[in-house]
């Protein structure tokens, strides 16, 4: 093979991009090569894809990177929510996370808000609906999509490391106040009705249930009252 071919073949092996991607950890995180694309495919819903710019690596981010730290889950899974996604046949294959961030990571999503939001270049009269939901005297959060087919999905139970795949791994978790370790992606930045945002996937979850509060047991039955 002559070389300067040798040479193009190699160059486009090399612009591909890899199977596997490694995370960001936040503070490690490009923001400035930061840009957004148009989808490949024509589609009725209006939204851009972040991706890095001049970079082969994906834009994944790893929020908590250092060994013992984790944020907190607010709330449990409701599986009547409307952010729920459920099959043809009433399975769940997708769901809402509501998570806390500490100080490091907050200001990293509100840089990783402005950013995109500035990319994005929308009109003035869009509303820009931002990535934390800040709360008088409490921590901030964020929403996050969890996928059956997408997230890598772990359970930690204090001493052992388990995975596992669908709706039957997790439907028994308790997520409320539990605590977890996650990566993620900014999948889409989105605009609909006048209203805009960052559509934010998890790629990595690891969960280990809190407290489990007790719930008491029904004592009224019929013949008691």
């Amino acid at each position: 093979m002559p070389s300067d071919l040798w040479t193009r073949v190699s160059a486009m092996a090399t612009d591909k991009k890899p199977r596997v991607s490694e995370a960001y950890s936040f503070q490690e995180f490009p923001l400035k090569k930061l840009g957004l694309k148009k989808p490949e495919f024509v589609t009725k819903s209006v939204f851009s894809i972040p991706e890095l710019k001049d970079n082969v690596r994906m834009p994944f981010i790893n929020l908590t990177p250092t060994a013992g730290e984790w944020l907190r889950v607010c709330f449990d899974v409701d599986t009547n929510h409307a952010s729920t996604l459920k099959d043809d046949k009433g399975v769940p294959v997708a769901f809402k996370l509501v998570i806390d961030v500490k100080d490091k990571q907050e200001e990293f999503m509100l840089k990783l808000d402005k950013r995109l939001r500035e990319l994005s270049a929308l009109d003035a009269k869009i509303d820009w609906l931002p990535i934390l939901m800040e709360k008088a005297e409490h921590a901030s959060s964020f929403s996050i999509k969890v996928s059956m087919r997408n997230t890598c999905i772990k359970i930690y139970d204090g001493k052992d490391l388990r995975d596992g795949k669908g709706w039957e791994f997790v439907k028994d978790l308790s997520f409320q106040n539990a605590r977890a370790k996650v990566a993620f992606a900014p999948v889409r930045v989105w605009e609909k009705d006048g209203k805009a945002g960052v559509a934010l996937e998890a790629t990595e979850l690891v969960i280990q249930e809190g407290e489990i509060r007790t719930k008491m047991a029904d004592c009224f039955s019929v013949d008691r009252l």
